[in-house]
């Protein structure tokens, strides 16, 4: 899952997406899905692993799913203008974080890794 998906199970947003998000790396073939509603995103090989992690959507059913801090970056792309107060909340809440104001380095919470 990715962009407006991931931001909702990381409780970065209160809004409910219509369709489901899902990434897969570009040249790959795309699941083919009745239902629910389905976005692809094609993503470049080389980066399409980074941020990438699981979470257990069900006892025993683990999902792939990108991490807060590359969700923040899929849902305010550096190419587009920044447009719609969800993208504004989805950054906002993340820089706040659940342990307080999430700075560089870890401290403040545990959603970047030192850079050191």
């Amino acid at each position: 899952m990715c962009r407006l998906n991931a931001a909702a199970v990381h409780d970065l947003t209160d809004e409910i997406p219509r369709e489901v998000r899902i990434a897969v790396a570009a040249g790959s073939t795309s699941p083919w899905i009745d239902y629910p509603p389905v976005q692809v995103f094609r993503l470049k090989p080389a980066t399409f692993e980074l941020g990438l992690t699981e979470f257990e959507a069900a006892p025993g059913e683990s999902v792939r799913i990108y991490d807060a801090a590359h969700t923040v970056v899929d849902v305010n792309p550096p190419r587009a203008p920044l447009r719609g107060a969800a993208r504004l909340y989805v950054l906002n809440r993340y820089l706040k974080g659940p342990a307080g104001p999430v700075r560089p380095g870890g401290s403040g919470g545990s959603r970047w890794a030192a850079t050191e």
